[in-house]
């Protein structure tokens, strides 16, 4: 037998608790122990030396333990572990009044303690100085890294000072030469330097014997070499001036203090830097550094001269010539070093070594000191020669040796697709990683570069989208490299080293150029911030394409994070962690960044005693306004850094110049609102992300691949096949095992192709499955054919269509696929329509008429037919709408008298409800006002918007007139418009302002409360008793509520006739003419009534014992309910006779405010005379309703309530649908009421067959009609106290059993079999009761078959047919009975064969011959062909719609019909432009099948052999233009009568081409998230070539070529135009694109016109490409294309030409040659 004995514990399952006393107890431990891990998770303990060692059952509960401490008497005591899973920290520098909670404070965001601070002794030898402690620290942490490590710095302040504080993990090492056993300050590393460049000595006189002239020439070569970042081990050597470094000093006790001078400079030996993104006017000149902000400086960060003062070379404006000679040797040595260094720059830190700060999840690490991002546009020449002498000459491939064999190989095209990734990644693209880390392309670039990898890749044969390629190869790509993907990767690199690393140094400069975006201060913080609603202008372009490049991620933060100083850093705008809702007014804003409140600590030190302060700097005069903001910051914040922030000492502490460890992020893909669903080929579960501070740069090149190409991956479905390939090797299948061996490379290339589903040299599908054959799954896209005004294109190719309210929407969901999808229309918040039937919801086309503003939203059209995913799209309707605007008057605060008059100031604010956003336009008179119009007049929009009874969209603006002159009393005009949008014009309210405006105030002419009696008329009459305008009168109730329907209101007259109880209540009169606040009085109104008279009988309360008995007292009560309930008043009769208190017969009344009265009778001592019958009245003193008596009979029978159930009614059975009656007998006098409930299983109560919990019965009976099987169960039956004995309740219990016949499945089925065939039938039992004794009966109509009982074990049965015949089909029953009934299972067995499926996607199905008729390709697929009889043919039936005459004939089939085979029929000779209705019903030898029909619609051919083509976007169609799916964004279609007031000013167009303001154009919008250098393009139709031109006489190669005149007008406006490009796509064997006309720059508000000749050989393409400029301000827009034969009549000079300034050369050019050329050499 096993032995269950437990393993004994380990050593970590073990902690040492040292009490609090000698005196405690091993028990007490143990019990304290208990209470936080659990008493039975103690296994062992004992006691040794002074500690208590005691040993758990899991190491979890070890760390628990450690981590929460225990409670000894009282007292907090330490627990530590015996083995130390913790890592122990030394934190060194740290003077003694520094305090151990700012150390935990900044440590704790990189794990948690486990043990408090101890000071460790300075280890003396001499016995006299052993008790001088060190100024190190150390504690023991449970470390957040997977490396159980940590290297940090961070600054302290105390007083006027900082101090730098050291932590470390492991040995102490110098900081300057990374070696163990020394500090910076005795370097030798450091000193060898310092004797080198400055002679035998070092330090200031060191650096003072330098000449200006050395330290310029040498900062010159530093500066070029740390800001190319290439150069390697060279760039430290460039840099070290002579003189040495010896400003550099170790850390110590001393404060330091910020840099005094007007600026800051590079000490000799100090390495000048530059910030990454730096401009060339930003970057700071040879020898002198950036401004810091505030930072310590340390090492080779010193102040120049010590005073500030820059070096003399630096004021010379000249520069010797033995100094250029220098400098040009210094640089082409450098460029020498960097070329031979250049495959080892990544990796190589400012020393030649890798500075390890942030490790990856490749292991590798981050350099600390690359600097990338400065911006070289304008670089010097020698800068320029030293950038360009890195790259490798035209054909050597001194570089490339070891790839000189991959490049022969490329020449024959005989490289595996895995191969050429390779090449392209390695050997062409990775030569511009070093420049892409630190600069910003030219505009162009990049995507010439992608565009000749693709090609290379693909030997111009594409058939697979490009976004598939960048994928992993593991997740069914080829890994081929993304370059935008790259450099956002690298900018997300850069970001990361910028928060996270151990202080880049440039860290600094960095900080400076970030400060300017919105010239808010920020620098890091924008990594918190909504960086989408700030204005970035000022930024660089590198760190704007690094903030763009953030978009990426989804950045989210924990709140239970332990707070550190930096939580004084918090931004206050734009900070969705801390955010204010106060804080979005744009004015408050800019008050308080004047005012320099920027951060949350500026907020709280400005405010900490009083706002005073914050008033008076930010010119905020509302106190209300300032603690708002206070108030939304603190509540925004989580409660244990709201604690934090409170603490004054750590503000204190807090300084707005230092460095504080950077809050944890935790990102993830920025997907917006795509989900993942099954079958999709793109799946973000990898890679993990999870903390920015730890994400690998893997992972992150990976995720940009993801996000930026999701526009073209959201719609690619996974094969089937992909499962084939070993599918549990990993979630979307092993793709990898497709090139492993004995797998052959060009073997893989064919599966890979394969598993994709498509082969590029045929031009439909393969048929790849036998299950599916040619099915393909549903395709959607949305359309609009409706009353749109506008229709755009967002992110995620979301598309909105603007409509106005009232109009019709029409949607048109167009769908692909084989079969048919079905299609189903759905909206966010439920149906997609709340007026249209269910039946409307699958049609393609929802129609809405007369849209409202509450119909707008999200509309899904979903499309599925059985393979795959289902395909969804989505469309958003914005319903644009304006209401009246309505004019308001207030006064300010405290100054509201009876009426305006002078020198007080008046408010008129205008609201109107609005989508979108609706202007205002104020008019006094016919005067318009603006702001600074008039000194007594202010125009703005309120802090807090005040919503009554108007919902507020958009701006609400106020007029604000100052001190009342006369003057203002005049007619004030409020004019509301949306600009015309979707034709909806403006509208307008108008107030007279005079002496004598004044609010409303009313009067109430009636009595409060009004008490009337039932049936009677009232009249509640309300009066304005003052305003000015005359007030609205209205009389509501509260809560909503309505008048009674009865009610007549005339003004403020309300008549109720015939009054009931029911209308009683409070009514309010309220009165508003939009002046100050409405006035408001209510009043109620009491109906005399009195309801629900009950009595009981209270036996003595003394005794135990319910019954009465003579000589004790027993109490009669009766209860009624009254109003009013003051004038209720009780009587009491006996036999009779008036009856009164007496000391024998008690009678009290309860309190006569409660609505429910009681009156009690209570009779003591009970005796024989006192039998008799007891009546209590209940009335009202006023009259007005009759009175209320009940009659008690006190008797010697009068005994409580006994309850019983009939003999042989306690267990009732019932089928279902019977009507069953639940009796309980009881007796006594009087009878109680009973009530009735249901007991469920478990003791709860369920509820009655009418909803309610409980029912009354007078006479203990309650019938059930029409049982149901969900009713079986305990009813229980129990007496009440009304009417009754106020005693324990009687109760009785009655089980209902409820039998109901069998249920089965399935009800109905069709069986479709061919004969001769063998098959079974199955009839499955789902529930019954009862279920014993079931028998089934199987029949074949009314033949009997077979007949059996189910046994215990099985709950199903079968029929079994070993060969059909013609008599075997029909109707086949199956019947399961038990006692209740029978449930039947049917069975049609039939040989019709299925419904054939129209293949609706064939290309080119329709054509035409001949001028009056059209010929159509019919094509289709049959459903399970070989469930039935071979089909023999086909019977085809036409009818052209709008006539019943039909036209049939049968098409023959030979041979057997297969799975998926793609059947064809030519339908010709039909007549234009005629619609018809085709029929196709299938036959076999047991007959006709099921027939499907489809609508076949003539549609014209667009050719240019019509003499002319024409589109001027008019339609939605494009005129058949379509958007490649390889750019990066779309074109949008659009007209400026619905362009949104949102819309980027100063760009685009204001009309079409012809002028009007509704007429459409196709346009590219160029605002966020749109880049630099983005590109859309717009494909026209496919044309065929003239084939007369073609064929006519050859004479010569131009008149052999047909020739066409394209002619198109553009519209280039705005200081930030990019490119507008023409291509000539030609198709062959390969499509080539030919740029044929360009145009780059601002051409003016003006459009313009193209006209190009076009040459081409085989049927041809237009491609019209836009490419997105630097800014926002770039749109550009075409319109009215066309295409006719022949030659341009007025051709321009140049097809190829462009107004913009000739680009200097650059660079990047020299790059993007070679990297053509490597393609081509590898060609």
């Amino acid at each position: 037998m096993a032995s269950t004995e437990t393993p004994p514990p380990s050593l970590r399952q073990g902690v040492r608790i040292v009490p609090p006393g000698d005196n405690v107890k091993v028990e007490e431990v143990l019990l304290a122990v208990g209470e936080q891990v659990g008493h039975d998770n103690v296994v062992y303990a004992s006691r040794m030396s002074k500690a208590v060692v005691v040993f758990l059952k899991e190491e979890p509960q070890v760390h628990q333990l450690i981590a929460s401490g225990v409670f000894i008497r009282d007292g907090f005591v330490q627990v530590n572990p015996l083995s130390v899973p913790a890592t122990r920290i030394t934190v060194s520098g740290v003077p003694p009044f520094i305090s151990n909670e700012i150390l935990r404070s900044e440590l704790s965001r990189f794990g948690k303690f486990s043990s408090g601070f101890r000071t460790l002794n300075l280890g003396c030898k001499d016995p006299k100085l052993r008790h001088v402690q060190s100024l190190r620290r150390q504690a023991f942490m449970f470390l957040s890294s997977t490396t159980n490590s940590l290297e940090v710095s961070f600054r302290v302040k105390h007083g006027d000072g900082f101090y730098m504080v050291y932590a470390s993990s492991g040995s102490f090492k110098c900081f300057d030469c990374g070696d163990v056993g020394h500090k910076r300050s005795s370097c030798p590393h450091h000193r060898r330097a310092g004797e080198a460049a400055g002679g035998s000595g070092s330090g200031p006189e060191a650096a003072a014997a330098a000449t200006a002239e050395e330290a310029a020439d040498a900062a010159a070569v530093a500066a070029v070499a740390a800001a190319k970042g290439a150069a390697g081990a060279h760039s430290t050597e460039a840099a070290a001036a002579p003189g040495g470094s010896g400003a550099a000093a170790a850390p110590s006790t001393e404060p330091e203090t910020e840099p005094s001078g007007s600026g800051t400079g590079a000490a000799a030996g100090a390495e000048p830097e530059t910030a990454p993104g730096a401009a060339a006017e930003d970057a700071p000149r040879a020898g002198v550094s950036k401004p810091t902000r505030g930072r310590a400086l340390s090492g080779g960060d010193a102040v120049s001269g010590g005073d500030g003062s820059q070096p003399e070379a630096e004021k010379s404006e000249g520069q010797s010539l033995s100094k250029k000679l220098r400098v040009s040797e210094d640089l082409e040595k450098s460029s020498q070093s960097a070329a031979a260094e250049m495959p080892h720059v990544e990796e190589a830190g400012p020393s030649g070594a890798t500075e390890h700060c942030v490790n990856n999840d490749e292991g590798q690490s981050l350099p600390a000191s690359q600097a990338p991002g400065e911006e070289m546009e304008e670089e010097s020449d020698l800068e320029s020669r030293a950038v360009i002498s890195l790259l490798p000459k035209k054909g050597d491939l001194a570089l490339l040796k070891n790839w000189r064999p991959v490049a022969l190989l490329c020449t024959d095209y005989k490289l595996s697709y895995r191969g050429r990734a390779l090449v392209a990644g390695s050997l062409v693209a990775s030569t511009l990683w070093h420049r892409l880390t630190a600069l910003t392309p030219p505009r162009g670039l990049i995507e010439e570069l992608q565009r000749a990898i693709l090609d290379f890749f693909w030997s111009g044969k594409h058939w697979v989208r490009a976004a598939v390629l960048y994928l992993p190869v593991v997740e069914g790509g080829q890994g081929l490299v993304d370059i935008k993907s790259k450099i956002a990767a690298f900018r997300l690199r850069a970001a990361q080293r910028l928060l996270y690393n151990c202080g880049p140094r440039w860290v600094d400069a960095a900080s400076l150029l970030l400060r300017r975006a919105g010239r808010l201060g920020y620098d890091k913080h924008l990594f918190l911030l909504r960086t989408e609603d700030m204005d970035l202008t000022g930024l660089t372009p590198f760190y704007k394409s690094m903030l763009d490049a953030w978009q990426i991620f989804h950045v989210s933060r924990e709140n239970n994070e332990t707070p550190g100083l930096w939580l004084f850093e918090e931004p206050l705008f734009f900070n969705d962690f801390m955010r204010s809702e106060t804080l979005q007014s744009a004015s408050l804003r800019d008050n308080l960044r004047r005012a320099g409140c920027t951060k949350l600590g500026h907020l709280i030190k400005m405010t900490a005693t009083s706002v005073d302060t914050l008033r008076a700097n930010s010119n905020i005069n509302s106190t209300r306004l300032i603690n708002k903001v206070l108030e939304e910051v603190c509540a925004a914040l989580p409660q244990t850094m709201r604690v934090f922030a409170s603490n004054n000492t750590l503000c204190d502490q807090w300084s707005d110049d230092s460095e504080y460890s950077f809050p944890s992020l935790f990102i993830s893909p920025a997907v917006g609102e795509w989900q993942e669903r099954r079958g999709q080929l793109l799946s973000f579960p990898t890679p993990h992300l999870d903390s920015f501070q730890t994400v690998g740069k893997k992972s992150v090149y990976q995720t940009c691949v993801k996000v930026r190409n999701l526009h073209s991956l959201e719609e690619m479905r996974e094969s089937r096949w992909t499962g084939l390939v070993e599918p549990e090797a990993s979630p979307k299948g092993s793709w990898r095992a497709l090139y492993k061996l004995p797998i052959e490379k060009r073997t893989a290339d064919l599966q890979w192709r394969l598993v994709h589903g498509a082969i590029a040299t045929n031009r439909y599908r393969a048929h790849l499955d036998p299950e599916l054959g040619e099915g393909s799954p549903p395709t959607v896209r949305i359309v609009h054919s409706g009353q749109a005004c506008n229709v755009e294109e967002e992110r995620y190719s979301e598309r909105v269509f603007t409509i106005r309210e009232g109009k019709t929407l029409e949607l048109q969901c167009l769908v692909t696929g084989h079969p048919r999808p079905q299609i189903r229309w759905t909206k966010t918040a439920g149906g997609a329509s709340e007026r249209q039937g269910d039946a409307s919801l699958h049609n393609e086309t929802l129609r809405i008429e007369t849209i409202s503003r509450h119909q707008g939203g999200r509309y899904y059209c979903k499309a599925e037919n059985g393979l795959g995913s289902p395909a969804i799209r989505s469309v958003r309707v914005d319903v644009y709408y304006l209401d009246d605007p309505v004019i308001s008057v207030h006064q300010s605060v405290g100054e509201a008298k009876e009426q305006f008059y002078f020198e007080r100031t008046v408010f008129l604010r205008c609201v109107a409800d609005s989508n979108p956003p609706v202007h205002y336009t104020w008019r006094r008179g016919r005067s318009v006002l603006t702001q600074g119009s008039d000194s007594g007049v202010e125009i703005y929009e309120p802090f807090f918007t005040q919503v009554e009874k108007h919902s507020v969209q958009g701006e609400t603006k106020i007029l604000k007139l100052k001190n009342l002159r006369p003057q203002d009393y005049a007619d004030y005009t409020c004019i509301s418009s949306i600009r015309s949008v979707c034709d909806i014009g403006d509208k307008s309210a108008l107030f007279s302002l005079n002496n004598r405006t004044a609010p409303p105030s009313i009067k109430l002419l009636l009595d409060d409360p009004l008490v009337v009696n039932p049936g009677e008329t009232i009249t509640l009459v309300c009066m304005a008793s003052g305003g000015d305008p005359p007030p609205t009168l209205t009389w509501v109730k509260p809560g909503g509520e309505e008048l009674p329907k009865r009610g007549v209101v005339n003004g403020g007259t309300l008549t109720i006739p015939a009054i009931t109880v029911d209308d009683g209540g409070a009514y309010s009169c309220v009165a508003s003419n939009n002046v100050g606040s409405p006035a408001k009085k209510s009043t109620t109104i009491l109906v005399r009534g009195l309801r629900k008279g009950r009595f009981w009988i209270t036996p003595d309360p003394y005794h135990n014992d319910d019954n009465i008995q003579i000589g004790r007292e027993v109490k009669i009560s009766c209860q009624v309910e009254a109003t009013p309930p003051e004038e209720l008043q009780f009587g009491w009769l006996k036999n009779g006779r008036a009856l009164r208190s007496s000391e024998r017969m008690v009678i009290t009344h309860t309190d006569s405010d409660l609505s429910l009265g009681t009156s009690n009778l209570d009779i003591i001592d009970l005796k024989f005379t006192d039998f008799g019958t007891y009546t209590c009245v209940a009335s009202l003193r006023s009259g007005g309703t009759p009175e209320i008596s009940i009659d008690v009979n006190i008797s010697s029978t009068t005994v409580p309530p006994e309850l019983t159930v009939p003999r042989g009614r306690s267990n009732l059975v019932a089928q279902e649908g019977d009507t069953v009656d639940l009796q309980c007998l009881v007796s006594g006098k009087p009878k109680p009421i009973i009530l009735w409930s249901r007991l469920e299983e478990g003791g709860g109560a369920g509820l009655m067959p009418d909803g309610s919990a409980q029912s009354e019965s007078g006479d203990g009976v309650l019938r059930i009609v029409n049982v149901t099987r969900a009713l079986s169960g305990a009813w229980r039956c129990r007496t009440s106290q009304w009417n009754g004995f106020n005693v324990k309740p009687r109760e009785a219990v009655i089980q209902l059993v409820v039998q109901f016949p069998p249920v089965v499945e399935p009800v109905h089925s069709e069986v479709r079999q061919a004969l001769g065939r063998a098959f079974s039938l199955d009839c499955r039992l789902l529930r019954a009761h009862p279920a014993r004794l079931l028998r089934y009966e199987w029949k074949l109509g009314a033949r009997l078959l077979t007949v059996g009982q189910l046994s215990d074990h099985g709950l199903d049965t079968s029929y079994h047919v070993r060969a059909l015949n013609r008599e075997g089909y029909g109707e086949y029953t199956c019947d399961i009975t038990n006692e209740a009934g029978a449930g039947r299972c049917t069975f049609l067995v039939t040989g019709k064969a299925y419904v054939p499926e129209f293949y609706y996607d064939t290309f080119g199905a329709l054509w035409q011959n001949q001028a009056q008729v059209y010929g159509f390709k019919l094509q289709w697929t049959q459903m399970e062909p070989n469930a039935v009889d071979r089909i023999l043919a086909y019977r085809l039936g036409l009818r052209q719609m709008g006539q019943s005459r039909w036209w049939e004939q049968e098409i023959p089939m030979e041979g057997t019909i297969q799975q998926g085979e793609l059947l064809t029929y030519n339908l010709t000779k039909l007549v234009k432009p005629e619609s018809f209705l085709v029929r196709l019903t299938p036959i076999t030898r047991y007959g006709e099948g099921d027939a499907t029909e489809r609508i076949i619609t003539y549609s014209a051919p667009v050719n240019p052999h019509l003499r002319e083509f024409q589109c001027g976007f008019e339609d939605e169609a494009l005129c058949l233009f379509s958007q490649d799916k390889t750019d990066e964004f779309d074109w949008t279609r659009h007209s400026a009568a619905s362009r949104d007031t949102k819309y980027t000013p100063n760009t685009g167009p204001s009309a079409d081409h012809s002028g009007s303001k509704k007429g459409f154009y196709m346009y590219i919008e160029t605002s966020r998230p749109r880049l630099d250098g983005d590109k859309a393009r717009l494909l026209s139709p496919t044309f065929n070539t003239n084939s007369k031109s073609s064929a006519s006489s050859s004479s010569s190669a131009a008149s052999s070529t047909p020739a066409y005149c394209l002619a198109f007008f553009y519209h280039m406006f705005g200081k930030h135009i990019g490119a507008l490009n023409v291509f000539l796509r030609q198709k062959g064997q390969t499509e080539t694109d030919a740029c044929v006309w360009t145009l780059s720059g601002n051409q003016g508000d003006r459009w313009g016109q193209a006209k190009v000749n076009l040459h081409p050989t085989t049927a041809f393409q237009v491609l019209m490409e836009g490419v997105r400029g630097a800014g926002i301000e770039g749109d550009i827009a075409i319109d009215d294309v066309t295409i006719q034969e022949g030659e341009c009549k007025d051709p321009p000079p140049n097809n190829l030409r462009s107004l913009a300034p000739p680009p200097s050369p650059h660079i990047w050019q020299l790059c993007s040659t070679l990297s053509l050329v490597l393609i081509g050499q590898q060609r």
